[in-house]
């Protein structure tokens, strides 16, 4: 993160639920301490997105949190139930401390883990919605181009073979799309890591708890329906 810890010295908590790793995080820089919702999961049949509440107190009694700059939370994609659940814990804190917000959209989060951007090349970034359906959004460089959903047994329908595939994907899914070049974010940066560069530099747009909303598919908003 070394992008960032040569910034203005900052403090935020991260609020990440939209993904099989929901977690609540303290970053000051040069520290990135993280609790997972697994942590606290006592049944295989409990939510972990319902678990952040403790991973959120964990935090507490290691950290200040009255000494954040700001709330930085997973807006989406992802799943409907976490979103809600992590932007109503960021609310919930950021209206007891006083605090704002940074929302930060899961796709760029994706992106950004990337250990290298060529502004010159096309992504698409892939997030797994349920079985074969994705969403996704396509990038030339990090300037965003389309958006929605997609089934990998169609995607050529939406996608052209020059773009880079970009997600966290088992070796069946790279097998099945060898047509496509694919770059794995398992092999990349931390996802975690990734949510605290973007919000450390996004912080001058925090926003009001009022302002934030999940992003869902019917919401995306891009500057053509064109790939580029």
């Amino acid at each position: 993160m070394d992008k960032v810890r040569n910034e203005k010295k900052m403090k935020l908590l991260l609020i990440n639920s939209s993904d099989k790793y929901a977690s609540c995080s303290f970053y000051d820089n040069s520290e990135l301490f993280i609790v997972y919702a697994d942590t606290y999961l006592r049944n295989p049949k409990d939510k972990k997105q319902e678990k952040l509440v403790m991973a959120l107190l964990e935090l507490s009694y290691r950290f200040d949190l009255n000494s954040i700059d700001a709330i930085a939370v997973t807006i989406g994609p992802g799943s409907f139930t976490g979103l809600r659940v992590g932007i109503s814990v960021a609310k919930g804190v950021a209206f007891a401390m006083d605090k704002k917000i940074v929302p930060v959209n899961n796709f760029h989060i994706s992106l950004n883990r990337l250990n290298e951007i060529d502004e010159n090349r096309k992504y698409c970034v892939l997030i797994q919605s349920k079985s074969d359906e994705y969403y996704y959004c396509t990038f030339k460089g990090r300037s965003e181009s389309s958006a929605g959903t997609l089934n990998l047994f169609s995607i050529t329908e939406k996608i052209t073979s020059d773009f880079t595939l970009v997600g966290d994907f088992d070796d069946e899914t790279v097998i099945k799309h060898n047509y496509f070049e694919v770059i794995n974010l398992k092999n990349q940066k931390n996802e975690i890591e990734s949510l605290a560069e973007l919000a450390a530099l996004s912080l001058p747009s925090a926003k009001n708890a009022e302002e934030i909303e999940p992003l869902y598919v019917k919401d995306f908003k891009v500057k053509t329906n064109a790939l580029v």
